[in-house]
């Protein structure tokens, strides 16, 4: 149990910073926004990886990797539906949670090498 809890830990920490560094590049500056980047990937990760982690006790590498990435996908319209709800004065919220997703997950994949 100790090593799904440091998984989720350093899940959860790179994530919020990749996903908070493209707030930064995309313009979010107020509290406000900053702390629905944060609240939204409470709600998605720590969930995901929890997932994640079980489903590797039941099903062969092949098969988890493709459920990754449907979940990756139900991810990005996740998030992509909060933040065109709770940032409705945000251009692109869509593409935000895209390419938000894509350097997170991209940095998760280099440091997992």
């Amino acid at each position: 149990m100790t090593w799904l809890l440091k998984q989720m830990t350093v899940s959860f920490l790179v994530t919020v910073t990749a996903e908070e560094m493209m707030g930064w590049i995309w313009k979010a500056k107020s509290f406000d926004e900053r702390l629905v980047i944060f609240l939204v990937n409470v709600i998605t990760n720590l969930p995901l990886v929890f997932l994640l982690n079980c489903l590797c006790l039941f099903f062969n590498q092949r098969l988890l990797l493709n459920l990754e990435y449907l979940a990756e996908v139900g991810i990005w319209f996740l998030e992509g539906w909060i933040y065109a709800k709770r940032l409705p004065d945000w251009r692109y919220p869509w593409l935000f949670s895209l390419t938000a997703n894509l350097f997170s997950y991209g940095i998760g994949v280099l440091i997992s090498c």
